[in-house]
């Protein structure tokens, strides 16, 4: 089996959900796999309010 290296580019636009500065691309057996961890919100907190 013959194969080429060819290079190519492709820009994408992330939701806001993403943390971009955690994105990883690897490739791996001609596949390539893009990891995109969401960013971690904050929890509801209560508070008691005194009267």
């Amino acid at each position: 089996m013959e194969s080429r290296y060819v290079s190519f580019r492709r820009d994408l636009v992330l939701p806001a959900e993403v943390n971009s500065d955690t994105v990883q691309a690897k490739c791996q057996e001609r596949v390539l796999t893009i990891t995109l961890p969401k960013v971690k919100k904050a929890k509801a907190k209560r508070i008691k309010v005194q009267s």
